[in-house]
């Protein structure tokens, strides 16, 4: 699928350097002329800003397509008779308001873009759009999760509580979302059922301390297979890569290679430099003991 905005360059005088612009807005989309219904009748509503229904619609076949998605930049790339449309939040909604609003024509992962990236102007009015469009959780979550844009963020959280979210998508939170989104997110998944591997990732991977302690304390008491507490000694936070790590060290043997392998994995990928040292010496032990039998 083409990104908005999409435009087709047609050379319109050989040797002269002159080039049209065609691309499709809503004085285009919703004209009532028979040519508008016949040519797009053939084009869903997702790929109505795009490079086949400028085609259908213009009824060209040549011409060079371009697409710029983060067109709210000032890099010149966009033609003149488009920027000027895209200067600012109103006169975008001047021209394709009705397309946006409609819930058909841009899709969630088009607005979730400018949501994450572009100025609040633009990111604000995308977001307000995107909660009123269908199937959007996986959307809401991937903001939520932004914690450079906390205030969107907390929008989307809530958004998706009205909604009800699935323990995959607090889980998502609970890892990757600011510390009290993530808190937040850890404490409704609590109330629930969660499956070892569900609190084992968390347990490794969240930003959030106390998220990712509070299901260390939970998974801790479960049977954790070696490669589990691995997964945590290489990858949290510092107090649960030792807790996990002091677990694991007691079940390493020195003289199986599969248990130096573990240790190795540790050494190499944990950030927690006393675990480092511990595993870096046990690599030893275990390399002087193979050598020396």
């Amino acid at each position: 699928m083409c990104e908005f905005p999409s435009w087709i360059e047609v050379w319109q005088e050989a040797g002269v350097g002159k080039t049209a612009i065609f691309f499709l807005s809503d004085r285009e989309v919703f004209a009532v002329d028979g040519h508008s219904r016949n040519a797009l009748s053939r084009c869903a509503a997702n790929d109505m800003l795009g490079h086949g229904a400028i085609r259908n619609y213009f009824l060209i076949d040549q011409g060079r397509q371009h697409e710029y998605k983060a067109f709210w930049e000032d890099t010149g790339f966009l033609p003149e008779e488009l920027a000027e449309k895209l200067k600012t939040p109103e006169t975008f909604l001047a021209n394709w308001g009705r397309m946006f609003t409609s819930g058909k024509y841009f899709q969630n992962d088009d607005l979730l873009y400018v949501v994450q990236f572009a100025p609040m102007k633009w990111a604000r009015m995308f977001f307000c759009q995107l909660i009123k469009q269908k199937d959007n959780a996986t959307q809401l979550a991937m903001i939520a999760e932004n914690w450079r844009r906390l205030t969107l963020a907390r929008a989307a959280y809530e958004a998706l509580q009205e909604q009800g979210m699935s323990n995959g998508i607090l889980a998502k939170i609970a890892t990757y979302a600011g510390d009290k989104i993530a808190s937040d997110a850890w404490h409704a998944l609590q109330k629930r059922r969660i499956n070892k591997p569900m609190l084992i990732y968390i347990a490794a991977n969240s930003r959030c301390k106390h998220a990712a302690a509070a299901a260390w304390e939970v998974v801790r008491k479960k049977s954790l297979a070696k490669n589990d507490l691995r997964e945590v000694a290489n990858s949290s936070t510092a107090s649960v890569a030792t807790a996990a790590w002091d677990m694991l060290k007691t079940r390493l043997r020195i003289n199986s290679y599969k248990d130096m392998k573990i240790a190795s994995s540790v050494y190499y990928f944990t950030h927690n430099k006393t675990v480092i040292q511990e595993a870096h010496e046990m690599l030893h032990t275990g390399y002087f003991s193979h050598n020396h039998r």
